[in-house]
C-alpha cells in the first residue's frame, strides 16, 4: 500500500507536515503495525474501520483525532480500504484545538466528540469528494480560519524552538537543557510541552531517538546494531534494545529483519 501524499500550502506548513490518502481492495486481511513517529493525526476512514490492538485506545469511529502514543498499535486491515488522514507536526496539532494536547495521549478520539462544529465543517465534504487534491482544497480552507482564531502564538513558538532544538540534537538533549532554550524550569517545561504537544518531554525525546535510528540504519543499512545505539544516543546496545523493543513490539534485530527501516519524523 503506497499513499498518494500532498505537501500543505506555505502558511499551514508549520503547523501540517503533509496529506495521505488510500484508496485500494485487499485480497487478504493485513495487520499493520504502527510505531510512534514523533507526529499526531487526523484520519478518516470512508468504508469500515480497522480493528484496533495494542497502545493506542481506539473509540469505534470513522474520523478519528489520534494524539502521540507511547508504544506500537497493530491496524486490522480488510476488504475496501478508502483513508485520508492530515499529519500535523510535533505540537501543531494545538494550533487548532482549545483542548490540553495531554489528553489525546495514547488516545485516538472522535473529531466530533473533541470538536463537534470542525466534524460539521469537515465531514460531509469529505465524503462527497473523493479526490485528494480538492480534500485537501477545503481542508486548508478549513484550518486557515482556524489558525486565525485558536493559535496562543507565545507558547506555541515556544514549543516549536524546543521541538527544533530535539530535531537538531536527534533526540539527545536532556530535558533540563529543553527547559534552559525555553526559559522555563523542568516542571514549567514538562507541564507546558505535555499541554502543547501532548506528550511529556522524556517520552518524547524515547520517541525521537527511535525515530533517529531508524532514519541513520536507512541511510547506513550495514551499520552494526552497537554504532547504532552509538551514533543515536542510547547508552549502550541493551539501551537501545530495551527502548526499541518498548516502542515497536520487537527488537532491532527483529525489526531490521522483518521491516525496511524508515523514519516518518526524519523523512
Amino acid at each position: 500500500m503506497i499513499p498518494e501524499i500532498v505537501t500543505p500550502s506555505a502558511h499551514l506548513r508549520p503547523y501540517i507536515s503533509q496529506y495521505w490518502a488510500i484508496e485500494t481492495r485487499l485480497d487478504k486481511p493485513v495487520t499493520y503495525r504502527i510505531i510512534p513517529s514523533g507526529m499526531t493525526e487526523l484520519t478518516f476512514y470512508f468504508h469500515g474501520l480497522p480493528r484496533v490492538s495494542g497502545c493506542i485506545q481506539s473509540f469505534p469511529d470513522s474520523y478519528l483525532l489520534s494524539g502521540h502514543s507511547s508504544s506500537y498499535t497493530d491496524l486490522g486491515l480488510n476488504g475496501y480500504l478508502s483513508v485520508f488522514s492530515i499529519t500535523f507536526r510535533p505540537e501543531g496539532l494545538m494550533a487548532f484545538f482549545k483542548m490540553p494536547a495531554v489528553e489525546l495521549f495514547n488516545q485516538s478520539i472522535p473529531l466530533g466528540l473533541v470538536s463537534p462544529s470542525l466534524a460539521n465543517l469537515l465531514i460531509t465534504h469529505l465524503e462527497d469528494t473523493p479526490d485528494i487534491h480538492s480534500r485537501v482544497a477545503w481542508v486548508e480552507k478549513v484550518f486557515t480560519r482556524l489558525l486565525q482564531h485558536e493559535i496562543n502564538r507565545y507558547e506555541y513558538g515556544r514549543m516549536r524552538h524546543v521541538i527544533s532544538v530535539i530535531k537538531a540534537t536527534h533526540g539527545q538533549s536532556p530535558v533540563a537543557l529543553l527547559a534552559s532554550e525555553a526559559c522555563l524550569s523542568r516542571k514549567q517545561l514538562e507541564r507546558q510541552f505535555s499541554n502543547l504537544v501532548g506528550i511529556s518531554p522524556k517520552q518524547y525525546l524515547k520517541t525521537i531517538r527511535l525515530q533517529s535510528a531508524l532514519h541513520l540504519k536507512a541511510s547506513q543499512p550495514d551499520l552494526s546494531l552497537a554504532a547504532l545505539a552509538c551514533d543515536s544516543g542510547y547508552f549502550d546496545q541493551a539501551h537501545l534494545t530495551r527502548e526499541f523493543k518498548s516502542l515497536t513490539g520487537l527488537t532491532p534485530r527483529q525489526y531490521f529483519d522483518t521491516c525496511q527501516p524508515y523514519s516518518d519524523f526524519f523523512s
